[in-house]
Formats: structure tokens, C-alpha cells, sequence
């Protein structure tokens, strides 16, 4: 029987990482010369580092985009509204909530 995806707000918040990585960037966060390379890049693959491909990106930041970007959804923003949070601690220069991964 094949395992069934369940699907809810954390894919949201998913897609929202990759805009903001596209915003930071100014490339996509998985690369793959095919669409099926593409779907395996998404499913197997950790994102590129944003520092590559801007070194302004401060670290809490990219922390921020890497805990959206999580493919664990337990590990990732459970709400857009703690995405959102975080960012705001982020413009604000407090603390961020988002722990850089192990």
C-alpha cells in the first residue's frame, strides 16, 4: 500500500521559503537541468546555502529561510503567522526563534 502525503499549512509556509530564497538570492534554492531532477532535488536534496549565492544574507536570516525550507515539517514554521514572527524579531534585531540545524 502506498504511503499517503498529507498535505497542510507547513507546505504553505514551504513555498513561502522559497520565495523569500528567491527574493534573497535571485536564483531558486534546488537546481536540476530536468523536471524530474527538479522533483528529486526538492524531495532528497538540502536547498543551496542562500550565503552562496548572496554573502550579505545575515546569519539569523538564513536561518529563517532554512527553517522554512525544512524538509521535516515537524522542524519547520508550523504557521505562517511563526514565519512571519520571526521575520518581524529579524527587522526588529531581536532574538529569532528559529534554531540553526544540528
Amino acid at each position: 500500500m502506498a504511503k499517503r502525503l498529507i498535505i497542510d499549512r507547513r507546505v504553505d509556509v514551504w513555498a513561502l521559503g522559497v520565495t523569500l530564497f528567491e527574493c534573497l538570492g535571485l536564483q531558486r534554492p534546488f537546481k536540476a537541468p530536468t523536471r524530474d531532477g527538479l522533483y528529486h532535488s526538492i524531495l532528497y536534496k538540502d536547498p543551496i546555502d542562500i550565503r552562496i549565492c548572496n554573502s550579505a544574507v545575515p546569519r539569523d536570516l538564513r536561518i529563517i529561510v532554512e527553517t522554512a525550507l525544512e524538509k521535516d515539517r515537524d522542524r519547520r514554521y508550523q504557521t505562517a503567522l511563526a514565519f512571519a514572527d520571526d521575520l518581524r524579531r529579524f527587522r526588529e534585531l531581536r532574538p529569532i526563534h528559529a534554531k540553526a540545524a544540528g
